[in-house]
């Protein structure tokens, strides 16, 4: 379902914080290779990156994103839970459990893009 077409982030929020409005105009493609190109329309600059699907050690499946060192794209790389995925929505979510502070949840939810008639 991830490899068939383009998504875009329909909601990105940080532990409390909504982030969301700073991925509008990226569009997500996920291929194959373990390979993403995340492209911002207004000026078509592509940006790639690797992702790819595991179970963890216990049991969970999860979806691993790497964009590098990319400013704002750096933010997603992170290895997410998948919470559910249909054709049209993928809902991620990650639970920080970084020694030495407080738990933080992140959710991240993929949408297909909408077309214009």
């Amino acid at each position: 379902i991830m490899m068939e077409g383009d998504w875009v982030v329909a909601e990105y929020v940080d532990g409390e914080i909504d982030e969301t409005d700073n991925y509008i105009g990226y569009t997500f493609n996920f291929m194959a290779n373990h390979l993403i190109n995340t492209t911002l329309s207004e000026m078509g600059v592509s940006y790639p990156g690797l992702w790819r699907v595991l179970r963890n050690s216990d049991g969970k499946l999860k979806v691993y994103l790497n964009f590098g060192e990319v400013d704002i794209l750096d933010e997603l790389t992170e290895d997410w839970e998948f919470v559910s995925i249909t054709n049209d929505k993928i809902i991620l979510k990650d639970i920080s459990d970084d020694a030495g502070t407080v738990e933080k949840v992140s959710t991240l939810i993929f949408v297909r893009p909408q077309t214009t008639p």
